[in-house]
């Protein structure tokens, strides 16, 4: 797989004009690679693409995958940022989310990781979980506070189907997620974070100064980008391409030469629909001059009735260049955008 995802690389060479300004290992667990594969796979990018000489590289990793010597060994081949999947720092709740690292663990590998050289570290942490407490959030938030993460991403219990959770919610083994609930455990991580000088510059992530995670910030400007490896997606220059999710079909078509992909063109109205989706998702908000020249469309005379009641319920606020969602509007991103979409 490996030897495939490198083929991809070089496969894929030119198809980005602009400087690469970050590298993202993600998806299943890259930290099971080894030192030598990854170095391996960098240096591929780096001959492939013109590659800024401060990139952000980011490995997101299992605590129970890092340790001293695993770790100089990334430092060592190139990477600088760490996304390590904690989700909590306590034993029963990790259980309930099939964890298999524990809370000790958890703590652990991020001293580790600090003590290796990593300054660069972002932590996932899961909210709205059914039955756990706020002061239980609390602590976490504490803990995390206490450990001077840089960079903290907080994420939502989600019921997908096909998952064990959608399916215990199915049979009434999990009680109902309450939105009241969540909507109060989201308002202790905001009041935690930002009192504790956290930017919060999008819905779900929250940074110390220079700490913005420089890899999802391109895709919520929607910039260009692409993914390797099955599964993967990409977007160039307003086409959206998907790479086959079948790993033996994915080898065998990577190694006769060929990058098994669907591509999709987007519409005009697809293409401004995913801009005004992912703008309102930042501190900044929507830049009314960039939508302007990237579509030339007057945002505020097109979008004039959502704007208008969306600002007249105090959700949303309108400045000379930009409109933002409030703390407030923030809460229902989802039931806002969808009155921005044009079919």
């Amino acid at each position: 797989m490996v030897n495939c995802i490198k083929k991809e690389i070089e496969l894929r060479q030119g198809s980005l004009k602009e400087p690469i300004k970050s590298l993202y290992f993600g998806g299943g667990t890259p930290s099971l690679l080894s030192e030598n594969q990854l170095s391996n796979l960098i240096k591929t990018v780096h001959y492939c693409f013109n590659c800024t000489n401060d990139w952000e590289v980011t490995l997101e990793a299992n605590p129970e995958n890092l340790n001293t010597t695993y770790l100089q060994g990334l430092l060592n081949c190139g990477v600088n940022r760490l996304s390590i999947g904690v989700q909590t720092f306590q034993d029963a709740t990790l259980q309930f989310l099939n964890r298999s690292h524990s809370a000790e663990q958890a703590r652990q590998s991020i001293d580790i990781a600090q003590k290796n050289g990593f300054s660069n570290i972002s932590v996932d942490l899961i909210y709205g979980i059914p039955k756990r407490s706020h002061a239980a959030l609390r602590e976490d938030l504490t803990t995390l506070l206490d450990l001077r993460i840089p960079h903290i991403s907080c994420y939502m219990l989600t019921l997908e189907p096909k998952t064990v959770f959608y399916q215990w919610q199915k049979t009434k083994k999990l009680p109902p997620i309450q939105e009241g609930f969540v909507m109060e455990q989201y308002d202790i991580v905001l009041d935690t974070l930002t009192k504790a000088q956290f930017e919060h510059y999008e819905i779900s992530n929250f940074a110390m100064p220079l700490f913005r995670s420089r890899h999802n910030s391109n895709y919520w400007k929607f910039n260009n980008y692409l993914g390797i490896g099955p599964a993967a997606h990409s977007l160039v220059a307003q086409c959206r391409y998907r790479n086959i999710n079948h790993n033996h079909q994915y080898m065998k078509s990577i190694e006769s030469g060929r990058i098994p992909f669907e591509r999709e063109v987007l519409s005009k109205k697809d293409s401004m629909n995913e801009y005004v989706m992912l703008g309102l998702r930042l501190l900044e908000g929507l830049s009314l001059p960039d939508f302007y020249q990237t579509f030339q469309v007057e945002f505020t005379t097109y979008y004039a009735d959502a704007i208008q009641k969306w600002q007249k319920s105090k959700h949303l606020i309108k400045s000379n260049s930009h409109i933002y969602l409030t703390r407030e509007g923030k809460k229902i991103t989802d039931s806002i955008v969808l009155d921005f979409f044009k079919l």
